[in-house]
């Protein structure tokens, strides 16, 4: 087995995932200079993904078309909007990560490399991978546990059925699969950068004990530690202490740009599948209510069955949605949590001046590179968003419930 020394390694049980279904337009090749494994975008995995995009705008054509459309009468209007959202989100996700802005990802897993450089040993980082790695399969193993009984019952419930139509159905499981490995590769990638966020913030913590006090002395702390005692000490050591403030804030630095270009990658894909998703508790959520009346009311008793498969997928659907924010959320409470920090550092006795200028310059630099991730700008993943989620679906299900 490979070692998991890099974050390319990590991540390559997804990617190679992602690239099946047409999302991650990369093959891992070997530098033959170094022998490192990076990642390269061939001709060849472009076309691939060019493929699987027409296979599910096809599918999109043929659904629209009609083929089944009359089995959902009182649920005419919402049936076709979840129709076009399911659809319009697969076919979004695969042309927008695997051609229009595929390269950056391969520049967010080179930002965090670089940070991984700095921040981690050789033997914390293969830890860390392995850590990754491990919770990357988890996540493919818990989500494919609860995918594919789903699909199978889904695609059995309509066993009478032309060809054409099962062809249609199978396509559209397989691009919901899509729509959900962009989720977790979103969220991978974002937990990813919280543990970056909170090693920094334990270092300067870790620096605010030393300051604070000060009879923990040691060969390694000396370069924070010369700034309380500059009286004493070399001046060589001062300006070391405050190198070591003006790295972090280099690293402070690159872990914003890395949240950039992961609102730019995945800003619109995220809305898209945010709206399929919203779109698909509402009318799910409605067509089962319906179902269980019509079968309290005796006039389909076999009815009840049907609600399973809709409430399973509600209960997902939900589930992911608090996946992607309480990710974002506790990431975005990590970065908030260095400005407190170098505050509270600011306000320590028997600070040198270029370290406390230093410092300063850190604070403003924080307060003016805040962290939020959004979903193509339109708005905030955080907890907020979620109240307002669930009070508009409430909302439209009180709308449709006036409807006869």
């Amino acid at each position: 087995m490979a070692a998991v020394d890099t974050i390319y390694t990590a991540l390559k049980p997804l990617l190679y995932l992602c690239k099946v279904f047409g999302l991650s337009p990369f093959s891992y090749t070997g530098d033959k200079q170094t022998g490192a494994t990076k990642l390269m975008s061939l001709p060849s995995d472009v076309l691939w993904c060019v493929a699987v995009f027409i296979c599910y705008l096809t599918n999109f054509a043929l659904d629209m078309s009609g083929l089944y459309f009359r089995d959902a009468a009182k649920t005419y209007f919402a049936f076709i909007m979840f129709k076009i959202s399911s659809r319009l989100c697969c076919t979004t996700i695969v042309p927008l990560l695997s051609t229009f802005k595929r390269r950056n990802l391969i520049q967010i897993l080179v930002l965090i490399s670089e940070v991984d450089q700095v921040l981690y040993k050789d033997e914390e980082r293969r830890v860390l991978y392995k850590k990754t790695r491990s919770l990357i399969i988890w996540e493919l193993v818990v989500i494919s546990v609860l995918l594919l009984p789903l699909h199978i019952s889904y695609y059995w419930s309509y066993t009478k059925r032309h060809f054409l139509n099962y062809y249609v159905l199978l396509i559209e499981n397989v691009a919901s699969v899509s729509g959900i490995l962009m989720v977790i590769q979103f969220t991978t990638i974002v937990l990813i950068l919280r543990q970056r966020y909170k090693h920094v913030n334990k270092l300067f913590d870790f620096h605010s004990d030393l300051w604070r006090e000060g009879t923990k002395w040691g060969v390694e702390n000396n370069l924070f530690l010369a700034d309380m005692k500059s009286n004493v000490l070399s001046s060589h050591t001062t300006k070391y202490g405050r190198h070591q403030i003006l790295e972090q804030r280099q690293i402070y630095s690159k872990l914003h740009y890395t949240v950039q270009l992961v609102n730019s990658y995945f800003g619109l894909p995220v809305l898209m599948f945010t709206f399929w998703m919203f779109v698909s508790v509402v009318f799910l959520s409605y067509s089962c209510v319906s179902f269980i009346d019509a079968a309290i009311k005796g006039q389909h008793s076999a009815e009840y069955m049907l609600t399973l498969p809709g409430l399973i997928w509600c209960v997902i659907c939900v589930l992911i949605v608090l996946l992607i924010v309480l990710s974002c959320h506790t990431t975005t409470e990590e970065c908030n949590k260095a400005q407190i920090v170098v505050e509270n550092l600011m306000l320590r006795a028997g600070l040198s001046s270029e370290t406390l200028n230093e410092l300063r310059f850190l604070s403003v630099q924080l307060n003016n590179m805040k962290v939020s991730f959004t979903a193509g700008g339109f708005f905030t993943l955080d907890l907020p968003f979620v109240h307002s989620f669930v009070a508009v679906i409430c909302t439209y299900l009180v709308i449709l419930s006036q409807f006869q």
